[in-house]
């Protein structure tokens, strides 16, 4: 599995380009919970999602979603609007407990969704200054998260899944694999 087409949920579905690298093994356990997120996503909102992906490509619509060792990363996934893309660091996320791997793609489509209705948290261009820099991410945080509730996430899961992670930097230092899970 790599470098293709992940099929999801019909013809009005966006594209969504899977790249995997290194973890063709687990590709197959990442694309079902990928295309499970994707379906518990109400069909008004998957179909911004569509029509904002239509309107930003002028061919076949597409996100490129990657599963690669990424360490440089501050969080273990990120959605970058320009390029497109949501990048999972392999090595991270493949780690995490319980529902942890489905509730960072949820908000990864979550920071996608907002940009698709053009919400002002995540239009808004990035500050120069640390502090406001801090803020802003935590109101584009903050907005992700009340659409993850209006998705039906248990929003007391994602906090404890919050904490968890923010506990282990997410990841960066390595050590938290064989930890217990939230």
């Amino acid at each position: 599995m790599s470098n293709h087409e992940l099929s999801l949920c019909g013809e009005d579905a966006p594209a969504f380009i899977f790249e995997c690298n290194r973890y063709q093994r687990e590709a197959p356990r990442f694309a079902a919970l990928f295309r499970e997120v994707w379906g518990r996503i109400p069909d008004t909102d998957r179909k911004s999602i569509v029509q904002y992906a239509r309107s930003k490509r002028l061919a076949q619509p597409y996100v490129f979603v990657w599963l690669k060792k990424s360490r440089e990363m501050q969080s273990p996934a990120h959605y970058d609007d320009g390029k497109k893309w949501m990048v999972f660091d392999g090595e991270r996320i493949l780690g995490f407990p319980g529902n942890g791997i489905a509730l960072a793609i949820a908000e990864e489509l979550g920071h996608l969704y907002l940009y698709a209705i053009g919400d002002d948290t995540h239009t808004a261009p990035r500050p120069k200054e640390r502090q406001a820099i801090i803020e802003w991410d935590g109101r584009r945080e903050e907005a992700v998260k009340q659409v993850l509730g209006r998705w039906g996430f248990d929003l007391a899961e994602h906090t404890a899944f919050v904490e968890w992670g923010k506990r282990w930097d997410w990841g960066r230092s390595g050590g938290w694999l064989g930890e217990p899970g939230v």
